[in-house]
Formats: structure tokens, sequence, C-alpha cells
């Protein structure tokens, strides 16, 4: 596999049938089964999903953006995606202690 990200297509190529209408859900899943299968990976795509909307939550993403990047109706879905495990909190009150205070 090449480096060039274009090399396969403009990204916005990716989310289009070669009619140039969106990807179907059993194509892509063929795809990837093909795909993860040669690689050796074992996951899902909903796992994929669920792993990049994790990613977002500790990146800092906003809830109401990863709500309309997963195409959640409800926030309350999207909301399954916030909960952190306790090494991750215990991470950030630590780090929120450390940081300097106005006014020290």
């Amino acid at each position: 596999m090449g480096t060039d990200p274009t090399e396969y297509g403009q990204p916005e190529e990716d989310e289009k049938n070669g009619r140039g209408g969106p990807l179907r859900y059993q194509s892509v899943h063929e795809h990837w089964v093909r795909y993860s299968a040669a690689a050796g990976v074992d996951a899902t795509l909903h796992q994929l999903r669920h792993t990049h909307a994790t990613e977002l939550v500790k990146a800092g993403v906003s809830l109401a953006t990863i709500r309309k990047r997963l195409g959640h109706r409800n926030l309350q879905t999207t909301l399954r995606y916030a909960e952190q495990s306790d090494a991750v909190a215990d991470a950030e009150v630590r780090a929120w202690r450390r940081r300097p205070r106005q006014g020290r």
C-alpha cells in the first residue's frame, strides 16, 4: 500500500459508488471483510465505529458533533460513548489539579 492518501481517490470520492451515489452498507461490509481478513484484523465495522466515537470523546470533541457524525437522532444514544474508564477520569482530575491557578 502506498503512502499517498490520494492514491485511492479523494476523500469525498470514497463516500460515493461508481454512479456518484452513496455507498451501500453491504458494499462497505464486503470490502471490510476482505481487507480485514487480508490484514489479519479481527474487528467488525460496528467495533470500528464505536472505537472512533470513543476516540473522539477522549479528544474532547463535543457530543453534539459526535452525534451528527454518527447520525444519531437522539443525544442519549451518543452518551453511551461518553462513559469513561476510571483510569481516564482519574488522569483528568490529576491534570486539573496540577494546572496553574490564576491568583495563586
